[in-house]
């Protein structure tokens, strides 16, 4: 809890002394901390350049491992060990 710069002030001194690459968020009061989270910290991080922005062309986590236009579980091929 604290103004927007004091979050990313402790996400910031956290990160760098243990060497975390993220952080796993949950709500403390109820689901709109994430509103907030995003709406206020979010912007401190991005213009600290410790979280990028969202610029359209980055992949997905599904693209990133199977390769760019996979997409749906369509894509999935059988295992090779599969009984079906």
């Amino acid at each position: 809890m604290g103004s927007p710069q004091s979050v990313a002030d402790q996400l910031e001194a956290f990160a760098d002394a243990s060497g975390v690459d993220g952080f796993n968020l949950a709500y403390a009061i109820s689901p709109g901390s994430f509103e907030d989270f995003v709406r206020w910290v979010v912007p401190e991080l991005q213009a600290r350049g410790r979280m990028r922005q969202a610029d359209g062309t980055s992949l997905t986590l599904r693209e990133a491992c199977r390769g760019a236009g996979s997409s749906g579980c369509a894509t999935i091929t059988r295992h090779p060990l599969s009984s079906t």
